[in-house]
């Protein structure tokens, strides 16, 4: 029994997948931020729950996230008076940080203390 179903363009989707000379480039949307310049607009994905934490943390309605990111991304120094850190001991920061807030390092005096010293 033939099915009655119309599967041509699910199939010639496929194949043009599969045809990586015309594969389909991704295209930018461009937003007009307040300044009147035009910038690059693109989408992350985050949880509900991210989101609503994001928006707690918002100096106001109107400040946008990608202000509100880049503001907890200057929060990790960029280099000090000798130089500019590297990426991976600019994460190292951050990482360190983050264990400090969620209680998972030890105290100098209480290490010393269960070393004995």
């Amino acid at each position: 029994m033939e099915s009655r179903l119309d599967t041509g363009p699910v199939n010639r989707v496929r194949d043009y997948e599969k045809d990586p000379v015309h594969q389909p480039t991704r295209s930018l949307t461009y937003g007009r931020p307040l300044c009147g310049d035009y910038m690059p607009i693109t989408t992350i994905r985050v949880t509900s729950e991210t989101r609503k934490k994001l928006a707690k943390l918002k100096s106001s309605s109107r400040q946008t996230y990608d202000d509100l990111i880049n503001r907890l991304l200057a929060l990790v120094p960029e280099g000090d008076e000798e130089g500019r850190y590297t990426k991976a001991f600019r994460l190292g920061l951050l990482r360190a940080r983050l264990d400090v807030k969620e209680g998972s390092v030890i105290l100098h005096e209480e290490l010393k203390r269960r070393l004995g010293l």
